[in-house]
Formats: structure tokens, C-alpha cells, sequence
């Protein structure tokens, strides 16, 4: 579930996204835009072809920043 500061990351008129957008860069952003969505990680690893062992740590920084919370 996404945070305040989750929803300024995937807003471009804040300064919040322009450092994620730095940190993540775009997967990192669809990733967080597919979270905003509701899917889970591992919807989004097959969505989007990828391997969910990558995803894990994402979703940990992602916590650890404060832009996503544990459901």
C-alpha cells in the first residue's frame, strides 16, 4: 500500500519524484506505479517479464524509504 510520500513519488511536480526518478529511475517508477495499482510483486514480475528475486529488494528499499508500508 502506498504511502503520502509513495503517491509524491509518482507525482512529477514533486521533488520527492525527481529523487526517486534519480534513484529508480523508469522500472523503478513502474514498479511503484504498478504497486499504486494494486498488483503484487510477483503480478508485476510477470507482467512485466522480469525475475521476482530482483524485485524483493526493491520492495525493501521502497519500505525503508517510506514510500510503500507492509499490508
Amino acid at each position: 500500500m502506498l504511502t503520502l510520500r509513495g503517491k509524491d513519488a509518482l507525482n512529477a511536480i514533486t521533488n520527492v519524484h525527481q529523487a526517486f526518478r534519480t534513484r529508480h529511475g523508469q522500472p523503478g517508477l513502474g514498479f511503484l506505479r504498478a504497486l499504486a495499482e494494486g498488483l503484487t510483486p510477483a503480478e508485476f514480475a510477470l507482467r512485466d517479464d522480469g525475475a521476482l528475486h530482483e524485485l524483493e529488494a526493491l520492495v525493501q528499499e521502497f519500505v525503508a524509504g517510506g514510500f510503500v508500508r507492509e499490508a
